[in-house]
């Protein structure tokens, strides 16, 4: 976004530069055009016609003829004689000679050449003359020229003045433009910082949107996969629940026909126990009577082992006495049914102690199938207690599931909500952008105008400038 702003602001300020640079120089054109044709008047000057002369003659004109510098050649290639120690006087007159010779020939050399060079010299003043000549018509032509050339020059001057009153007011608009232009650079700078500061901000808050709405839709994933699991595990509690509710239906079903089970084991017990009880009360009674039967027979024992003792005796007595056997015999025989009915009720007593005895089983019988029954009621009633507690369980941890699901449903919600939020904002920032775009393209239009008026004005001003300066070439 900054590359085209910046290209159009650089451009800008190669433009006002060009153009400064511009106005610069056409002012120097214009103020030092006197110092310019001085310059030109000095360093073309016509008042010295023999330097062009000059300067227009060849290299083999300027110079003498060939047989002076071949003479000065073979001359000067001669090898000069030093005189030696040993030579005698004429040698060192001979080489005087010799010098001298050399010497006069020189000077020959160089009147001929003096000669050629006034004679060339001669000619060229001549043509010179005749050139001079010429070029004092051209003069005076030059100087009508230049009369007229300064009526143009006086006129061109008070157009200048104009044009440079016009420059003027140019420079001064130009000036207040340009200030205007830096003005609104600036604010347009101003206002770019800012908004690019606002769009910066803008992005940073869209990006940091865009992150917490990738979060908020990683969460949302991670809670929708959340409530997948939960919805999973709430089916399965569902099916736990129904199987657990069948069982328990059954275990209640069972729990009943054990309640009629128990009841009727409970009636049968009571029953059981008021047998048992009359039971008791006989086997009290038995006891009593076993006690008192013990007691006969301890006492017939007694009786018997007094009654062996006294036959002993009595037996002895027999034996001693063979004459009371008869009435000893009656005695005996009276004894004898006693001891009969002794034994009769003895075994009477026997039979009562058998029966208690065979009582006293089926009581420890029906004690053991209380006992059984006893047990498989506390086993039916802790299995019934266990079931309640695993119910218990269930429903606390359904309402937990319960609870979470409704938790996670207003997370969901919630989520739901701040997406829309954030979408409504991230709508409003476009919004703002695109005014913002909208804003910076008609200020960008703004600049354009003023830059190609600047354009208009300095083509103007180049337009108006450009007489004068081909009046100055024509002077020139």
């Amino acid at each position: 976004m900054d590359s085209p702003r910046k290209h159009h602001t650089s451009s800008l300020s190669l433009v006002i530069t060009a153009g400064t640079i511009a106005l610069m120089l056409l002012l120097t054109l214009l103020f030092h055009e006197n110092i310019r044709s001085n310059f030109n008047r000095a360093f073309y000057r016509t008042d010295q016609p023999e330097k062009h002369k000059l300067a227009k003659l060849s290299p083999l004109e300027a110079k003498p003829h060939d047989y002076v510098w071949k003479r000065r050649e073979t001359h000067l290639t001669k090898k000069e004689q030093t005189p030696s120690q040993s030579t005698g006087k004429e040698s060192a007159i001979a080489y005087f000679e010799n010098k001298v010779n050399s010497l006069q020939e020189k000077v020959i050399s160089k009147d001929l050449e003096y000669a050629e060079n006034t004679k060339l010299l001669k000619g060229n003043i001549a043509e010179l003359q005749t050139q001079h000549d010429k070029n004092s018509s051209d003069l005076a032509q030059k100087n009508q020229l230049i009369q007229s050339l300064k009526t143009d020059l006086q006129n061109t001057q008070n157009k200048r003045t104009s044009l440079q009153t016009q420059l003027n007011e140019l420079q001064s608009e130009l000036a207040a433009l340009k200030q205007r232009t830096q003005e609104m650079e600036h604010s347009f700078k101003k206002t770019q910082a800012g908004k690019n500061a606002l769009v910066k901000g803008l992005k940073e808050k869209l990006q940091k949107e865009n992150q917490n709405l990738w979060e908020t839709k990683q969460k949302e994933r991670i809670k929708t996969q959340t409530m997948r699991q939960y919805e999973e595990e709430i089916a399965s509690l569902e099916l736990q629940y129904k199987l657990t509710s069948q069982a328990y239906v059954k275990t209640q079903e069972q729990d009943s026909i054990n309640q009629s089970q128990i009841r009727e084991l409970q009636q049968a017990l009571e029953s059981e126990q008021m047998e048992t009880q009359d039971l008791n009360r006989n086997l009290v009674v038995l006891n009593k009577k076993l006690l008192a039967a013990n007691q006969a027979q301890l006492d017939l024992q007694s009786i018997i082992k007094g009654l062996e003792k006294q036959l002993q005796e009595e037996n002895q007595l027999n034996r001693q006495l063979t004459n009371d056997k008869i009435a000893q015999a009656q005695h005996l025989e009276q004894k004898d049914n006693g001891i009969n009915e002794l034994h009769q009720q003895l075994d009477q007593a026997n039979k009562t102690i058998a029966e208690a005895k065979t009582l006293e089983l089926e009581i420890e019988n029906t004690r053991e199938e209380l006992a059984r029954i006893q047990e498989e009621n506390f086993s039916l009633i802790k299995r019934f207690e266990y079931h309640a507690s695993f119910m218990n369980n269930l429903q606390r941890k359904l309402k937990n599931e319960n609870a979470r699901y409704s938790d996670a449903q207003r997370d969901i919600a919630n989520q739901k909500n701040t997406i829309q939020q954030k979408d409504q904002n991230i709508e409003q920032l476009e919004k703002q952008i695109q005014v913002l775009n909208i804003e910076k393209t008609l200020e960008k239009d703004k600049l354009m105008a003023i830059l190609q008026q600047i354009n208009r004005n300095y083509t103007d001003a180049t337009h108006i400038l450009e007489e004068p300066v081909a009046q100055n070439d024509l002077e020139n």
